[in-house]
């Protein structure tokens, strides 16, 4: 497999500077993308499907320089490009992509620069293949050994997946790696009160060494999660009932709702001000709420320019550190381009989950459509199970949905209780008071 991969490579790779050099292309990014992946199917407990895929795929990205009223810019336009290519085709489109880049008129900006000028130092550089990787079906084993009363899992789908990622740039970029994750999905079912379902995703790097663990830990809550649904009743019968003195949020949609710190401290939000975010500058005006320290993680190496990625503390303490951002938007800000990022690090408060949970309260731990606006702050959506604390009873609850704004929360409470998966690490829960 590790010749084929790396033969495969150099052909595409070949075939697209081929196909730039007869056009005189001078300006170029090229992201090639080799894909394999072992995935397994199960209905029940019956192993269904087995099967592996392999893909070659490349971006390429065509940059077209010009003047316009003494004005200097760089357009761009990217295509696709696949083994069954060839170079007269390659060389039709990348002719195309560099007159449409030519309508595109982005105030000129540099590409990142590579170690070495000279492409041919590092193009015959093989892939390092990645040794030990769990296999689809222990993953699998893994979700279906997990228990609670009834409820079973009635579906999975389990992908685990390589990329090996080669990146090079007409300004000497010339990087591979490659990065290995343990993904799918699993459907969550009881039958207890009602016939009821929960779907539910997962995702980790394989290089997570506690993640047998945490998917141990996700699957169980689910079985809870789906077994308690079976027996929800209604929101609308307790919302006009009990005045919450709080709100509880747990589970996956926390990456979404503090990924808007992340998002707004991307140089692309910044610099067509749908952020105001700068250096120096506070997340948070209310003094009242915890301090959020937020670190963004690289989970491969570079990005898709080439950049080298660093774990970079953000925000500390409310407080923005860094701005990150692609080479584009980071020179319109006078900053050093970091790459994006979208996994990252929440700093854990020093409550427990289980003293967040008292006097009257409304947890909600499945939405069924969670969506956070990153540019107004407005977060929620429709849940499907919750449960309603009065101060003394804890019932299931199900069919609601709730708005806020993550701009205006009040007495923001972090649990000291941590969950890990692929692109979050951070508290398992947070409350806010209830406006």
């Amino acid at each position: 497999m590790s010749n084929i991969i790396n033969e495969d490579d150099k052909i595409i790779t070949d075939r697209i500077l081929n196909a730039l050099s007869s056009n005189n292309i001078q300006n170029y990014l090229i992201n090639t993308v080799i894909t394999t992946s072992d995935e397994s199917f199960y209905v029940l407990k019956n192993n269904v499907l087995n099967r592996n895929k392999y893909t070659v795929k490349s971006t390429v990205t065509i940059y077209n320089d010009f003047t316009d009223k003494n004005n200097k810019y760089r357009g761009s336009f990217s295509f696709t490009a696949d083994l069954n290519m060839d170079e007269e085709e390659l060389s039709s489109r990348a002719l195309n992509a560099y007159n449409s880049a030519g309508a595109v008129k982005n105030p000129y900006y540099p590409l990142p620069l590579g170690d070495s000028m000279f492409l041919e130092n590092n193009k015959s550089d093989s892939f390092e293949i990645p040794m030990n990787l769990d296999s689809s079906r222990h993953i699998a084993d893994i979700i279906l050994g997990c228990e609670y009363t009834s409820s079973v899992i009635n579906s999975t789908e389990v992908f685990v997946t390589t990329k090996y990622n080669h990146t090079i740039n007409s300004n000497g970029v010339n990087v591979k790696y490659s990065t290995s994750t343990y993904e799918g999905e699993y459907v969550a079912q009881s039958k207890e009160k009602e016939d009821v379902e929960l779907y539910n995703n997962f995702k980790f790097a394989s290089t997570d060494s506690s993640y047998e663990d945490s998917l141990k830990s996700m699957v169980t809550s689910s079985l809870k999660s789906v077994h308690d649904r079976s027996f929800a009743v209604s929101y609308s019968d307790f919302a006009d009932n009990i005045k919450f003195d709080k709100i509880i949020l747990t589970g996956n949609c926390l990456y979404d709702l503090f990924n808007c710190y992340v998002s707004r401290s991307d140089a692309s939000m910044i610099y067509p001000q749908y952020s105001d975010y700068s250096i120096g500058g506070s997340i948070i005006s209310d003094s009242s709420n915890e301090k959020l320290s937020i670190t963004v993680l690289p989970k491969t190496p570079y990005s898709s320019e080439g950049v080298k990625r660093v774990p970079l503390n953000i925000i500390k303490d409310n407080k923005i550190q860094y701005i990150t951002g692609n080479s584009r938007f980071s020179h319109y800000l006078s900053l050093p381009a970091t790459g994006n990022y979208d996994c990252f690090s929440l700093k854990c408060g020093t409550s427990s989950f289980d003293s967040m949970k008292s006097g009257k309260y409304l947890m909600i731990e499945h939405f069924s459509d969670f969506q956070m606006d990153n540019l107004n702050g407005q977060f929620g959506g429709e849940f499907r199970l919750a449960y309603v604390s009065d101060g003394t009873n804890v019932i299931p609850v199900t069919k609601g949905s709730v708005s806020f704004d993550i701009d205006k929360l009040q007495n923001l409470v972090l649990s000291s209780d941590e969950q890990n998966f692929y692109n979050y690490q951070g508290p398992v829960a947070i409350s806010f008071d209830n406006q």
